[in-house]
């Protein structure tokens, strides 16, 4: 049985140090402590007692330790917010009350050398004493704490005899005035911990907390992270570790993979991934594969190709990514760049079906999911969502059951709001985080002092000319010979013509137009399938023998027929000889033509074309034309061996396929030419993305964009009709792409129809950077997560401020009806929770929100601080009944926990 001993006066046992140490020092004046531990809990229990005394209190510190006072002031803090400590901020204000009335002196031990057993850092190991005035000591093992005083099982026993005593309290009086006097340090935190600070500086730490780089992280070998990539890679950490997905949406040319690989190498570190599979445009495959070796971690990179196939015998890749797909996927990693591929869902094409099938399957097996896009979607809003599907499901609590839903949004602008979603845009970096050099040129900073600067100015130029064959297209339209034959009743006619027989595709005249507005090439490979029965594999025509006929006697004239398109694009190459430049067309036969035809042209210039590329050679074409964008040399680099290689197999002129549009770097060159019209402007935005990266050197970009008469020929606007018909389809579309100078005011740019009639209104324009960058923004139509905008804008200096501030710091904001009780920012291990509670002490919003906290913070974020007295007992007891609602929910314990500020709605 745990008591004190009678006669000797020893006691061992729980609590009986607390007991003894009250015994001896009720009555006391004085009150000597040496203690190697003080925590608030210890004042606390002993507070009643120690009321109105003095108490000198000596403490000790571990010998060769280099920040002692900070260290002490820090274990102080830390266990005030472990939890042991009920009314904090009652028991601060006392110990604040006594400090300032000079009745608590507290000192840390500065003696070099122990000189006899009370010295504190013989202490720290062993006796702990308790003096009152010279009368009695109680020496015991129990620190100045709680868990010291009344937990632990502690012994000791009480000094009473004189002269024992009067020993004890002559040496703490010497080793007490050669201490370290620690009471202004105390007054000063004790006084900052106490004062209520601004709603925003709550918003800011959480700010801070949640989406600053993480201080374990990882980068294995690769480059270091631009200031504007840190938080991006600090949120997807955060997505992939509490949703087991993350999606970014970030504008071309901000470093997407690099964001990527980090995230990915910090996962790694955190023993949370093992293994990645890349899924990107096979193009691509390459790049990632050197990212991954970078972030050091296995991996297998998939085509989406490969992905969509299921013949084993024709595609080894597709069996072996069969065989990764069957394994047990915990702790791997799926990656999907340019995951706006996976925009069809499984209610769609055979290949989506199946594509989304793998995907699914392998995020039930325990995979995660990684989802990068410049372009999150092209028709409408349901485009993100089939990708959001792709993420795993997150969990949501009713009343009474718990479901999975899949994540959905409602508008495009709703995904940057989205709990696992981080969006980008190429605006908000360059307005945030770029510098200006002394010319007044803007650039990025990235790891060892490299500055990239971006294009100072875009010059845009439309080239109009007479289509050679526009008379083909008139003819065709006016035999009445496209119907496309019904196959069966049933078949829907969302398009037909009433009293003639067929029906009228509007989308494929659409597409017949803008084909025979490409090039000689392409129109005779237009006209010679509409020349043959079962020349499109999955439309046959209702008159396909006189069509035959039609289409025949036309094939004959095409080589009669002068092309000013071509001799348009010579004149251009002619003026601009000597410089890079990228040629896009949507069609293999155009760019085989050109290909040919500009190499006759300029026999001196090595003119190489994308189309029918393997992948090895595509990438070989790619770094030999743009070498310093892709990493393969330096800016000015005159030697190496890759260098040779490239006097050796230099490319001029790159002829490039749509499938190039989206994810390669091809900023070597300055000059772009949309030699066929992209069928919107989120094609226009990513050719343009291509080049409008950040380069070594302050630079304007060319880009000319070919308008053929066809499109604003009354007879010929065959996809008029189509265009209405979809108009319900693209109601989301209605704020897209307004790019100033281009677009007349009221002139919404949605697809090829409108952004031809655009262009007719100007010959040139010359864009700042601002607003082509607002372009390639709006045309996303998706902005930055408004939390990172606050991020970015946040000076360094304010950075280091608020992380200053210490640790339980609390504000208070008027509440109005629809706001919640109370906010929390909890800490446990190395995550940070945010958390909003109800009056009643229940969740205001699932606890997995992180998103939705901080923008309801941010709304209150510059009101002021409700000053009026609310009772500090409460707000603890209110405070600590919500926390233990979010212990319960993920099951912690009480001590694991912090709470590093807290905002009271009152």
């Amino acid at each position: 049985m745990d008591e004190i001993v009678p006669n000797s006066q020893r006691f061992f046992g729980s609590g009986m140090a607390k007991a003894a140490v009250i015994s001896c020092l009720k009555d006391a004046k004085i009150v000597r402590i040496a203690t190697a531990f003080f925590e608030p809990t210890g004042w606390a229990l002993l507070a009643e007692i120690l009321e109105q005394k003095t108490v000198r209190l000596l403490v000790g510190r571990e010998e060769g330790a280099a920040d002692r006072v900070g260290d002490l002031l820090r274990e102080f803090f830390e266990e005030l917010h472990a939890g042991g400590l009920k009314e904090h901020p009652t028991v601060l204000k006392q110990l604040l009350t006594a400090l300032r009335g000079g009745r608590l002196i507290i000192k840390l031990s500065t003696t070099k050398r122990p000189q006899s057993s009370i010295d504190v850092r013989y202490l720290y190991h062993h006796a702990k004493l308790y003096m009152a005035d010279n009368l009695g000591v109680v020496v015991t093992s129990a620190n100045f704490t709680r868990n010291g005083l009344e937990i632990s099982r502690e012994a000791g026993y009480l000094v009473s005899e004189k002269n024992d005593v009067q020993y004890f309290v002559d040496q703490f009086d010497d080793y007490f005035d050669k201490a370290e006097s620690l009471t202004a340090e105390f007054i000063q935190a004790l006084e900052e911990i106490l004062e209520l600070r601004s709603p925003n500086e709550v918003y800011c730490r959480a700010l801070l907390e949640i989406y600053g780089m993480p201080d374990d992280s990882f980068s294995g070998n690769l480059p270091s992270p631009a200031m504007y990539q840190k938080p991006i890679i600090s949120r997807l950490v955060r997505g992939v570790t509490d949703f087991g997905g993350a999606f970014l949406v970030a504008s071309t040319g901000l470093g997407k993979t690099i964001i990527a690989a980090h995230t990915v190498a910090i996962l790694r570190a955190r023993d949370l991934v093992h293994a990645v599979m890349v899924f990107a445009p096979a193009g691509l495959k390459d790049m990632w594969s050197k990212a991954m070796r970078s972030a050091r971690v296995s991996s297998r990179e998939f085509s989406y190709q490969i992905l969509s196939m299921d013949d084993w015998k024709r595609y080894r890749q597709a069996l072996l990514l069969d065989d990764e797909l069957k394994n047990n996927l915990n702790g791997v990693l799926l990656i999907l760049d340019e995951s706006h591929h996976m925009r069809n869902d499984e209610d769609s094409k055979k290949d989506s079906r199946l594509r989304h099938r793998r995907i699914d399957s392998a995020v039930k097996k325990g995979a995660q999911v990684l989802l990068l896009t410049a372009t999150p979607y092209s028709r409408d809003v349901q485009d993100i969502n089939n990708q959001l599907k792709l993420l795993p499901r997150h969990l949501v609590k009713g009343e009474f059951f718990e479901t999975r839903k899949k994540w959905n949004i409602n508008t495009p602008k709703d995904l940057a709001e989205l709990a696992p979603c981080t969006v980008l845009t190429a605006p908000t970096v360059i307005k945030h985080f770029s510098h200006t050099d002394i010319n007044g040129r803007r650039y990025v900073e990235f790891g060892n002092d490299r500055r990239l600067f971006f294009p100072e100015k875009i010059h845009l130029k439309t080239i109009k000319y007479a289509n050679a064959y526009n008379s083909f297209l008139k003819e065709l339209k006016q035999s009445n010979l496209l119907r496309k034959r019904i196959i069966s009743e049933y078949e829907s006619d969302l398009f037909a013509d009433a009293g003639n027989s067929g029906k009228i595709d509007y989308l494929f005249e659409a597409r017949l137009l803008h084909q025979f507005c490409s090039s000689a090439a392409q129109v005779k490979v237009t006209l010679d399938k509409l020349s043959r029965e079962g020349g499109y594999d999955k439309m046959r025509f209702e008159a396909q023998e006189q069509l035959t006929v039609l289409a025949a006697a036309l094939l004959h004239r095409i080589n009669k027929i002068p092309d000013e398109k071509i001799s348009r694009l010579t004149e251009i190459v002619r003026e601009h000889a000597g410089e890079k430049m990228v040629i896009f067309c949507i069609y293999k036969e155009t760019a085989k033509e050109l290909t040919k035809a500009l190499s006759e042209v300029f026999p001196a210039l090595v003119i190489r074309s994308t189309v029918d590329l393997d992948p090895d050679d595509l990438d070989n074409v790619l770094d030999f034309f743009a070498p310093i964008a892709n990493d393969k040399i330096q800016p000015n680099q005159e030697t190496g061996e890759f260098y040779q290689k490239i006097k050796e197999n230099r490319i001029d002129i790159l002829i490039a396929s749509e499938a190039i549009s989206e994810g390669f770097n091809l900023q070597d060159a300055r000059i772009l030419i949309n030699y066929d019209l992209p069928w919107s402007i989120l094609q226009l935005a990513q050719r343009m993305g291509r080049l409008m990266r950040p380069w070594h050197e302050p630079r304007e970009l060319l880009i000319f964009n070919f308008l053929p008469d066809t499109m604003y020929d009354a007879e010929l606007r065959h996809g008029e009709t189509w265009l209405k018909r979809l108009d319900k389809r693209n109601k989301e579309h209605q704020s897209f792409a307004n790019l100033p100078v281009l677009f007349p005011p009221g002139n919404e740019a949605v697809n090829l129809e409108s952004l031809s009639n655009a262009l007719q209104h100007f010959e040139s324009a010359d864009l700042e950077l601002d607003e082509a960058m607002s372009f390639i923004g709006n045309a996303m139509q998706v902005e930055t997560s408004s939390v990172l905008d606050d991020l970015a804008q946040m000076p360094q200096a304010e950075h280091e401020r608020i992380r200053r501030i210490r640790t339980g710091f609390r504000s208070r904001v008027v509440r109005s009806a629809e706001d919640p009780s109370l906010f929390l920012l909890i800490s446990v291990r190395s995550s940070i929770f945010p958390a909003l509670f109800r009056p009643d002490g229940s969740f205001f919003l699932p606890p997995q929100e992180i998103s939705r906290p901080l923008e309801i913070l941010r709304k209150k974020r510059f009101e002021p601080i409700m000053e009026n007295n609310l009772d500090p007992a409460f707000m603890d007891d209110f405070q600590e009944r919500c926390l233990k609602v979010w212990l319960r929910e993920f099951g912690e314990a009480r001590d694991k926990v912090r709470i590093v500020c807290a905002l009271f709605f009152a």
